[in-house]
């Protein structure tokens, strides 16, 4: 009865000195639970086809899960960018032709996975217009037009521009060049200028300025009056030109000759001469007169010397 007693005591006793911890009152240990490896599956750079407008981001997909550490470094042509350490660069710092690269890492360095996207090259960014203007100011019908455009490209291309005309809305077939001749307009008509740029490359966008009105063009005198006398009779045919086609108006002012009159609608001028008794100078005006009230004027100046 004795010896029974005994061994069940032992036996009691062993098992509990076997589910003791080593340290008396620290908590039991709890198994580990097992980690789920994560790794980089994919790395690319949006948009494809980027230029120095564009803000470029690199898209990561992951494998086994959500990393807690991610690390970016853009590279350009090969060598680190400074300070470039985040999802997305701005294309500002960039130039037409770089090769751009991301390099991305999970986990600690020297001790997480990296990879390295494939590389995109930043592309040409399209020239524009700054402004579109019509040289003269104030045109008439007998000036020719002449195009003064500013242009900017941010790849600093040269540029060059095509230009198109149009006459009150009406598109001036033929005519692409940086000048409009007079023939193409009269007065009154509203002319107006638009121009792309082109950089090598890619054309811009059309940028139309704010257009002229055809002002009055005055008129011109063409003739030559006669340098001498022939006789006591004077006769000079004034010819006049206006590039509006207006019917002109002739005048005479200032030291008219005694009895010289010029006709007003032919511009014909006839004086018969008095013989003065010295040698006299005359100098006088002819003046041709558009309805508009623009005026040509030709100065001419006679002497008569007595002969001896």
């Amino acid at each position: 009865m004795n010896s029974r007693a005994l061994l069940v005591l032992f036996t009691s006793a062993f098992l509990g000195c076997g589910q003791q911890s080593g340290n008396p009152g620290e908590p039991a240990a709890t198994p580990r639970s097992v980690e789920t490896a994560v790794a980089i599956a994919a790395v690319r750079i949006l948009p494809e086809r980027p230029t120095p407008q564009s803000t470029l981001e690199a898209q990561v997909r992951f494998s086994g899960g959500q990393p807690e550490q991610v690390a970016y470094q853009w590279l350009r042509n090969g060598t680190p960018l400074p300070g470039a350490i985040v999802t997305t660069l701005k294309g500002e710092q960039l130039r037409k032709g770089d090769f751009i690269t991301v390099q991305v890492r999970i986990g600690q360095p020297g001790r997480g996975e990296e990879a390295k996207s494939d590389a995109v090259v930043i592309g040409n960014t399209p020239p524009v217009v700054d402004w579109v203007e019509i040289n003269p100011r104030q045109p008439t019908s007998s000036d020719t037009l002449e195009a003064v455009v500013s242009g900017k490209d941010r790849d600093q291309d040269q540029l060059i521009y095509a230009y198109s005309w149009a006459v009150n809305g009406e598109k001036v077939i033929g005519q692409n060049g940086s000048s409009l001749d007079k023939r193409y307009f009269r007065r009154g008509d509203r002319v107006q200028l638009a121009a792309t740029p082109f950089d090598g490359a890619d054309w811009g966008k059309e940028v139309t300025g704010a257009g002229v009105t055809i002002r009055n063009s005055p008129p011109t005198i063409v003739s030559t009056p006669p340098e001498r006398f022939e006789s006591l009779s004077y006769r000079y045919q004034v010819k006049a030109e206006d590039a509006d086609g207006d019917p002109l108006r002739f005048s005479l002012r200032g030291n008219v000759p005694s009895g010289m009159k010029i006709d007003e609608a032919t511009g014909v001028l006839e004086w018969q001469m008095a013989v003065p008794k010295e040698a006299t100078t005359w100098e006088y005006e002819v003046v041709a007169q558009d309805p508009e009230g623009l005026k040509s004027v030709q100065k001419i100046t006679l002497k008569y010397t007595p002969t001896t």
